[in-house]
This record gives C-alpha cells, structure tokens and sequence, in this order.
C-alpha cells in the first residue's frame, strides 16, 4: 500500500472498516438478508461457497442460514440459484 498518498489509504481504511462492522455487529442471517434484497431481479446467480465468500463466513454455515430462510419460505434454493419468494418477510430478517 503506498502510504505517501492519503485518500488512497483512506479510501482503503474505509472499506475495510465497513466490512469489519457488518461482520462484527451483524448476524450471518442479516448479512445475507441484506445481500439478496440488493440483487437484481430478486435472484442471484452463485453457489454457497461464492456467497459464503463475500460476507465472510463458512459455506456450511451460509448453508445451514439458507435452509433456515428457505423453510421460512422467504427464499426458493436451486442448483446455484437463490431466488427471493417473499421479500417483505425476507427484510424483516435484516
């Protein structure tokens, strides 16, 4: 990282301080609440180990929430495909 140029750093610092703030203050279920209400087309196209890679988590522990939102149908799961089939009762997840 090249110190000597500041709004690089702070733009940095930035990032990584919201994302240490989601992973600390959030639960994974809010996490991923959050991350599928801001899809396009209320579906997103990845596999639990992609997800699970984008909000810091484990993919078993991203599947075991994605089972839990599915049996609360707010979500629909298919072959790297998760879809949103209710997104009033997904939100009150976040």
């Amino acid at each position: 990282m090249d110190v000597a140029h500041p709004p690089f750093c702070r733009y940095v610092f930035s990032l990584f301080s919201q994302r240490l703030e989601d992973v600390a203050f959030q639960s994974l279920i809010q996490r991923i609440a959050a991350l599928l209400l801001h899809a396009d087309g209320g579906c997103m196209n990845t596999t639990h180990q992609a997800l699970a890679g984008q909000i810091g988590a484990s993919r078993e522990a991203v599947s075991r929430t994605l089972k839990k939102l599915e049996a609360a149908a707010c979500i629909k799961l298919t072959r790297s495909r998760i879809g949103i089939s209710n997104r009033r009762k997904l939100s009150g997840w976040q």
